[in-house]
């Protein structure tokens, strides 16, 4: 295969290569030993070679000593340039069969390798590039330009993911994978994770789409680029990249006071790359939602009223570099900082006036990756997060135990791999992490408390090609972590904790089978730990502390299941994948109440989670496309007698949308017109685990338009959530905005 790329570069394609699929090889090298069995065996090319040969002398004369005029000379010499042109022309087929076989072949394994789309009528769901097997979804680029679309809202309606809302424009999302936590679910920008060690989760609200190329999900298991290898998988936004000269501006306006404003500008050839961009946006926030005053059978006394303070405005900057250091290397720089200043709304019932949150992140990753040889590539990278917050609760609304609190985070890693090839067969990739990461915590007002922890991860990936068809691949790691805290958290009495280490052992076996070119089977077993977050062993507040006692959490997770295509006549096209999962985790940690006055993390049991995961989809026609998401959950407490069902799960969410798009119409100088109309309804919840209160079932129709002008030049988008306006609660007291409309304009120059 790399000698094929090899090959592909030597034809000087100069436009972007991707590499071959299996399915591609044979072909090539069927078309390289035809043209050199040609050339070696024709007997155009031994006439030649002997006609060559015999021609001149180096005093001008013929060898065979025969009389030939100048004319005669001059026809000969006509005639051996006519052959070499016909050689000259068949070698020139030749290449370009195989450059167009490099072209139309499959998408990379490597991740650092660019991908070329084809537009066609087969609008198929992509494959992940870090781990194109088992149970993945690639959410592209045109799914995330709609206006006032968030992280959330997308990652939704996708199998086997449920999103948890706090409020509107900019309030707290997070993702969670199969029925697991958001602590036990990565996510990561541009390779970077942003789960934070307070709570262990990443706020989605924080991730911006506007400079997002593609979203991969992993939901059966992360990939070995994770550095962690997670108990649900990983989620993966990954940023566009400068390809081209291009400068961009727009902006945007919607309901309840949402605006946001933003300018890019790229530059970018073979050899070097550069992109800037800047996005401001804010809302008021101020929706309206019914306030049942705490009587929930009681209709008479419900009224309307507004949210208050709940606005949010944000700043978000990004710079991105690449360069190429030779023929085989390259360098890439991505740097991010984003800062957020917005109302603390608090609970439907109990809401506030004065408390405020400020939130400021930067993040700076570098890699290098580098071709050692023929079948061995190597790549290094570091990287580094700075995040800050602090809440300000001058009346004591919303129970810190303080007038406020800061908290500090910073993390630094590295790491390197590399990906050998053993032989046509066989690939191992062995990887190396380190990290270190440091929490500071200080209620307003009094001393801090800071806790550190380093962390290891030495591993290896090895792929086995079986044949044509299956494909094996283990995984191994370890991960040791030495943590250390403070001697005492401000205002607790608790003896001095202990400095708790932690070495587990994770491992995965997948394999996969394909059937014919378009569909496969795979099965993968695995088990994994997640270490207590920083805030979970020491503590988040006075009225939440931590647990140095904390053990790890661990879980062993199996999937199985299929996915494949079917073309339907010249250009329609059927696509479809069932996974079925079990998740078993023991020492499950959780908050409790220890006191009258404060909370506590514990272990608290084991679970157990079975479910089902569906995606259906069918374009008959190229302007056509219908699609159908479903999930089906069984998530259980089985520490208890008899199992009660977890709380926040929903059992059953379905997604479907139709979709109709145009291509262009030279008439109106369109270069696409899109409509997608789409639903997502989830199945009611428990909010306790007697499974006493329940949040209710609820769903969101929304509607996406799009025009945009031939050759790209401009955009108009135009986007209405929850048309129905059905009255949507995520969490107890944690009412979601009604019917929204948000509209959008974008310019280019190229």
């Amino acid at each position: 295969m790399l000698g094929l790329r090899k090959a592909c570069h030597e034809a000087r394609f100069t436009t972007l290569t991707p590499p071959l699929s299996p399915q591609t090889w044979p072909s090539y090298t069927r078309v390289l030993s035809v043209m050199r069995v040609r050339e070696r065996t024709s007997p155009a090319r031994r006439l030649d070679a002997s006609h060559e040969e015999r021609s001149l002398s180096s005093d001008g004369r013929r060898l065979d000593g025969a009389a030939h005029d100048g004319r005669d000379q001059t026809r000969r010499r006509s005639s051996v340039c006519a052959r070499q042109r016909r050689r000259d022309f068949s070698r020139s087929v030749a290449v370009a069969l195989a450059v167009i076989a490099c072209i139309f072949s499959g998408k990379s394994a490597r991740a650092d390798e660019e991908e070329v789309v084809i537009r066609g009528a087969h609008r198929t769901p992509q494959r992940a590039r870090k781990d194109p097997h088992g149970a993945t979804t690639v959410i592209p680029r045109e799914q995330l330009e709609a206006p006032g679309l968030r992280a959330g809202d997308v990652l939704r309606r996708q199998p086997g993911v449920a999103i948890v809302d706090t409020g509107g424009y900019g309030s707290l999302s997070t993702a969670t994978i199969r029925g697991a936590t958001s602590a036990q679910t990565p996510v990561y920008l541009a390779g970077i994770r942003l789960n934070d060690d307070v709570a262990g989760t990443a706020d989605l609200s924080l991730v911006p789409l506007w400079m997002i190329d593609r979203i991969e999900v992993y939901r059966g298991h992360a990939p070995l680029e994770a550095d962690r290898l997670g108990v649900a998988g990983a989620i993966f936004f990954e940023p566009r990249r400068p390809t081209r000269n291009e400068a961009a501006a727009g902006g945007m306006l919607g309901s309840f006071g949402s605006e946001a404003y933003f300018a890019r500008a790229q530059t970018g050839n073979e050899h070097a790359g550069a992109l800037f961009g800047v996005r401001f946006e804010r809302a008021r926030n101020d929706y309206s939602f019914t306030d049942d005053r705490g009587t929930r059978f009681v209709t008479e006394d419900d009224r309307n009223v507004l949210r208050t303070n709940a606005d949010a405005a944000t700043w978000d900057a990004w710079s991105i570099g690449t360069v190429k250091l030779s023929d085989r290397g390259r360098l890439d720089i991505i740097a991010n900082a984003v800062s957020r200043n917005q109302g603390v709304p608090g609970l439907a019932l109990l809401s506030t006036r004065s408390a405020r949150a400020r939130f400021d992140r930067e993040l700076l990753g570098i890699s290098t990756t580098l071709r050692c040889g023929l079948h061995c590539e190597w790549r290094s990278f570091a990287h580094a997060l700075m995040a800050k917050s602090r809440i300000d609760d001058p009346e004591f609304e919303i129970g810190l135990g303080s007038a406020g609190i800061s908290v500090r985070g910073t993390r630094a890693e590295s790491g390197t791999e590399l990906h050998l090839g053993l032989g046509s067969r066989v690939t191992l990739s062995p990887t190396l992490r380190l990290s270190a990461e440091e929490l500071a915590l200080a209620p307003l007002a009094q001393s801090g408390a800071n806790a550190n922890r380093l962390f290891a991860r030495p591993g290896a990936q090895l792929d086995l090609r079986i044949n044509d068809k299956a494909s094996i691949r283990l995984v191994g790691a370890f991960e040791h972590q030495a943590t250390s805290g403070p001697l005492r958290m401000p205002g607790s009495l608790d003896p001095p904790p202990a400095v708790p280490t932690s070495t587990q052992p994770m491992a995965r076996a997948s394999g996969s089978y394909a059937i014919g070119q378009d569909s496969e089977l795979s099965l993968s077993a695995a088990r994994y730990a997640r270490v207590p977050t920083l805030g979970e062993l020491y503590g988040i507040s006075g009225g939440a502390r931590g647990n140095p006692a904390l053990r790890s959490e661990q879980g062993y997770v199996f999937d199985a299941g299929g996915k494949g295509r079917i073309p339907l006549g010249r250009t329609g096209v059927a696509y479809g994948e069932v996974f079925a999962f079990a998740r078993f985790v023991d020492d499950l940690i959780a908050f409790r109440r220890a006191s009258l006055s404060y909370l506590r993390a514990f272990n608290v049991g084991q679970s157990r989670t079975l479910g089902v995961e569906t995606q259906l989809g069918i374009s008959p026609w190229p302007f056509l496309l219908l699609e159908a998401n479903a999930t089906i959950l069984d998530a259980r407490d089985t520490s208890t007698e008899p199992a009660a069902q977890l709380p926040f799960r929903s059992r059953l969410i379905v997604a479907p949308r139709i979709e109709l798009r145009s291509g262009r119409v030279q008439s109106l100088r369109l270069e696409r017109a899109r409509l997608e109309v789409r639903y997502v309804y989830q199945s009611n919840r428990t909010a306790d685990p007697a499974g006493l209160i329940r949040i209710p079932e609820q769903g969101s129709l929304d509607v996406e338009a799009e025009l945009t002008h031939f050759g790209g030049a401009w955009a108009v988008r135009a986007f209405a959530q929850n048309i129905l306006d059905q009255p949507r609660y995520d969490l107890i007291g944690y009412p979601l905005p009604g019917r929204a409309f948000f509209v959008s304009a974008e310019w280019r120059v190229k």
